[in-house]
């Protein structure tokens, strides 16, 4: 009972503290992110190419492949981390 009355007494602490460590980990994940886009544009290339490549030997060498990356705008909505979990947070 102590226990959960502590707990309750340091509730405001408790949450400023979790909020806090979201906010951290939700900035390692956008950087883990950003490193594994860059991952993925470096591999495009190969990529197009390797596929060109297997579709040539499937009797399709007419056949045309592009990869595509599109970056999100500055007034494209964005997910952002709630106490529920991602949401998608309304542009303009």
């Amino acid at each position: 009972m102590r226990a959960e009355l502590a707990s309750l007494e340091n509730h405001d602490e408790e949450l400023a503290r979790r909020e806090a460590e979201v906010g951290r980990l939700a900035a390692i994940a956008r950087g883990l992110a950003e490193h594994l886009s860059e991952k993925r544009r470096a591999a495009a290339g190969a990529f197009s190419k390797a596929v060109a490549q297997e579709l040539s030997a499937l009797g399709m060498a007419r056949s045309e492949i592009s990869v595509r990356f599109h970056t999100r705008s500055a007034r494209a909505p964005s997910p952002e981390w709630g106490r529920a979990g991602w949401k998608r947070r309304s542009c303009c």
